[in-house]
């Protein structure tokens, strides 16, 4: 593991669609069970799927897919926290994240970021039993991972 004194972090949060159709009375392109009440979120009426109501830079249906509430900004999906490797141990850390009990997750790492960025596999599906989950990540052999990507796919 690169010395992290000065190391830049980078966290990327991907969302996959993975979702049986849902009931959509009114037409917009958004599953009823996460359209929020109109009185309590005034201006909803009219939102999309492509729309961010809660202006945190996640599309309303990508809150669907991550489990957060579209109407609410402090919903969010993230990467709580993290532990680096001890001196000696570089072979792996552990990652803490928000999580929603019955969502599947998994974890990916590069070497750096570009155009062809090689992305590794660094853990097998991770299903959420609690709000937060927290994961031992094996480095692969050789390879310096730097940048890391937690996937969510709705279940």
């Amino acid at each position: 593991m690169p010395d992290v004194t000065n190391a830049v972090q980078t966290n990327r949060v991907y969302l996959i669609e993975d979702v049986v159709a849902a009931a959509d009375e009114d037409g917009d392109g958004m599953p009823d069970q996460l359209e929020p009440d109109e009185e309590d979120y005034p201006g909803w009426d009219g939102q999309g799927p492509d729309d961010d109501y809660d202006g945190d830079g996640i599309s309303n249906f990508g809150e669907l897919i991550a489990g957060t509430h579209p109407g609410n900004r402090d919903s969010v999906f993230e990467i709580s926290d993290y532990d680096l490797p001890s001196p000696g141990n570089n072979d792996e850390f552990t990652l803490i994240f928000k999580s929603v009990p019955g969502r599947r997750y998994f974890i990916r790492g590069a070497t750096s970021m570009g155009n062809n960025t090689e992305w590794y596999n660094l853990s097998g599906v991770i299903l959420a039993t609690e709000t937060e989950t927290d994961c031992v990540v094996q480095f692969p052999e050789g390879v310096v991972i730097r940048f890391f990507q937690l996937v969510v796919w709705a279940p």
